[in-house]
């Protein structure tokens, strides 16, 4: 009787119509092409992406860009900039900053001395909560390890900075991040000689308070608000949370992560001692997605709810195209006559949808598995997710799109594949 079973139970799996083997992988790694620890990143669309680091002796950095998803890299800047951090407040101007900080206004391809100073001071992160107010914060380095706490502000898109008080005095405080959740609404995290660095500010920088409950353990790593009162802090202890502006806090995790990402209200990621992990209900739970990776990831940022990529130590970068967990599965794998693109169902939808296609062989493409994509637009044309970037073998596969951020009305889909494109319509109806 028990070898029956087994024989079936194998006969079951054989037939089973799902090809979990080719089920799109939550998270996979990209050759950067350098073995540098990677400390910054900036995800501009789903497919174009910065990062900076430096070698072990800080003495050169290592800046590139790639334009294709993380298939191809180039340098976009000299080794002598950068190194700290990166951020692109659109597709055409971001900042980089080492010991000097750079703009750049044409996507990276030449970059001008915004600030320097005579200190060393060096800047390890940048938040714009509009177009014109920008903040940075980091540190101040010297040959004696005394470190003191920077903060910079520009009012003119970063074409001018003004390096204002510390927000906390003493030495040996370091910044690492900020995030303002208006023009003169912001927190800022860091480490001192004993304890987490917690600081708000609400005129604009000039003036700091200290939170000393935020129980992220002795330093703090990570800070990011969904709205003007819900906001996270990771750091060694796990990650915290606040529903009052900062004024309490609670547990949402409990293992050291050093970065956190939201796309919206409650769906957010973190990176650290866990690997990857995700909360789909503002913290109130968190699951792991991928632990292979352990601590070795230090920052993690998204395009829409879909195209994510996290960065760390060695060179390491890792990406998703589906959320981490929204699997694109391959249902069959008998080669179909041709390409196709069914329409989604069920249609109209509310929130989530299912959209199905072939891909066939194609006999005059270059490469025997093109890379096939597919992506979401709103009625205007503009692009809102990547829910497939990657080469496929031939066979049939099914997508799934989550539209809970989407307000109701008339989207498109679009399949693309080398000699292939198609494009269909379909209705959320809320």
């Amino acid at each position: 009787m028990k070898k029956l079973v087994l024989i079936l139970l194998a006969l079951l799996i054989k037939n089973f119509p799902y090809d979990f083997e080719n089920c799109k992988s939550q998270w996979s790694q990209i050759n950067t092409g350098t073995t540098i620890r990677l400390e910054g990143l900036s995800v501009v669309d789903a497919n174009t992406v910065y990062f900076t680091g430096f070698d072990a002796t800080m003495n050169n950095a290592i800046n590139s860009k790639t334009t294709n998803g993380g298939l191809n890299w180039f340098q976009f800047a000299g080794n002598n900039i950068g190194g700290s951090c990166v951020y692109f407040l659109n597709s055409n101007t971001g900042f980089i900053s080492g010991f000097n900080l750079c703009k750049t206004t044409n996507a990276g391809n030449n970059w001008s001395l915004a600030y320097t100073s005579t200190d060393t001071a060096a800047i390890l992160d940048f938040h714009f909560p509009n177009a014109s107010t920008g903040y940075g914060v980091g540190f101040v380095y010297s040959n004696s390890q005394i470190l003191q706490s920077v903060l910079l502000k520009t009012t003119n898109g970063g074409s001018n900075w003004n390096r204002l008080a510390s927000p906390i005095s003493g030495i040996n405080m370091e910044l690492v991040d900020v995030f303002f959740t208006d023009a003169n609404t912001g927190y800022t995290v860091g480490w001192g000689q004993s304890n987490n660095i917690l600081l708000k500010t609400t005129n604009g920088g000039y003036n700091w308070n200290s939170i000393t409950n935020s129980g992220v353990g002795s330093e703090a790593y990570g800070v990011f608000f969904t709205d003007a009162n819900n906001g996270y802090v990771c750091g060694q202890n796990g990650i915290c949370k606040t529903t009052n502006a900062g004024i309490s806090w609670s547990v949402s995790y409990n293992y050291k992560m050093n970065d956190l990402y939201f796309i919206n209200a409650n769906t957010g990621f973190a990176t650290g001692g866990d690997g990857i992990i995700r909360t789909n209900n503002a913290g109130a739970n968190w699951t792991n997605q991928n632990s292979t990776y352990g601590d070795q990831l230090l920052g993690i940022m998204f395009y829409g709810s879909y195209n994510g990529y996290a960065v760390g130590k060695n060179g390491l970068m890792v990406k998703t195209t589906n959320g981490g967990s929204i699997f694109v599965s391959k249902i069959s794998s008998n080669v179909p006559d041709k390409y196709s693109l069914n329409q989604n169902y069920p249609n109209p939808f509310n929130p989530t949808t299912n959209i199905r296609y072939e891909i066939s062989v194609c006999h005059s493409c270059e490469s025997r598995n093109p890379v096939v994509t597919l992506r979401i637009y709103d009625a205007l044309g503009r692009e809102l997710e990547t829910l497939v970037n990657e080469k496929q073998s031939p066979g049939t596969y099914e997508a799934t799109f989550n539209a809970s951020q989407y307000p109701s009305g008339v989207y498109f889909y679009r399949l693309t594949t080398e000699g292939f494109s198609e494009t269909k319509r379909m209705m959320l109806i809320k």
